[in-house]
């Protein structure tokens, strides 16, 4: 796996990228904070891309076991973690194995239930459209889902740059990744007992993990601040 680092520092901030994107959606941040801070991102998908096919079940917890490994590579004194959609998934699951793995935490836009009957057939339409139509597809439904209107018809530059990201991602890589998320099991429970510095982070527009989810879950941990 390719872990990349940017920054000179003892402590570090390790970013859990979005579906279906990879680690170039942090570069902004990472270009910001790696001023102050060593910068880790990898992209969670990595070794899938480059596979035409895979024999071995895919789930949650491979992904976990790369935060992990990670983790340790990092070798990091302090240690943030910021992790957004499925990389809040995979963070909860970590936490459920370990519950001190950071010295804080921030989730943005993500849940901790498993899904529902409703979005389980929507990541399966996903799946067959992957298998059976093409890419393309799927990607603009995504978009349609996703981002905001605004974004769509006035911020051309930010849509071309998350059109390029996705679009070099694989439908297998795309497949595993909504197999994993479906197949997650319901992670509630570790919220009430994460007693680390926690931000809790809701786009005030997102449609799909809107601002009261966010805030229900950021109630959840004791002591947490929403924006």
């Amino acid at each position: 796996m390719k872990i990349y680092k940017k920054g000179n520092s003892e402590e570090s901030i390790l970013f859990l990228h979005p579906f279906p994107f990879d680690h170039r959606i942090w570069k902004p941040q990472v270009d910001f904070f790696s001023k102050s801070y060593s910068c880790i991102s990898y992209n969670i998908l990595g070794e899938i891309e480059s596979k035409k096919s895979i024999s071995k079940v895919i789930t949650m917890d491979s992904f976990v076991e790369d935060l992990f490994a990670v983790i340790k590579t990092s070798r990091s004194k302090r240690l943030t973690i910021i992790a957004c959609s499925i990389g809040g998934y995979i963070l909860l699951r970590a936490l459920e194995k370990e519950i001190s793995i950071a010295d804080k935490y921030i989730f943005i836009g993500t849940k901790s239930e498993a899904d529902n009957n409703e979005t389980k057939l929507k990541r399966l339409q996903g799946i067959e459209e992957l298998q059976k139509t093409s890419r393309k597809n799927f990607l603009n439904n995504f978009f349609r889902n996703t981002v905001t209107e605004n974004t769509l018809t006035s911020n051309k530059k930010m849509l071309k740059a998350l059109q390029k990201i996705v679009h070099s991602r694989t439908a297998l890589s795309s497949q595993i990744a909504l197999q994993a998320a479906m197949g997650r099991r319901d992670t509630t429970v570790v919220l009430e007992q994460i007693k680390t510095p926690t931000l809790v982070l809701c786009g005030e527009k997102d449609t799909i993990t809107t601002v009261s989810s966010m805030q229900n879950f950021s109630d959840k941990i004791s002591g947490s601040k929403f924006l």
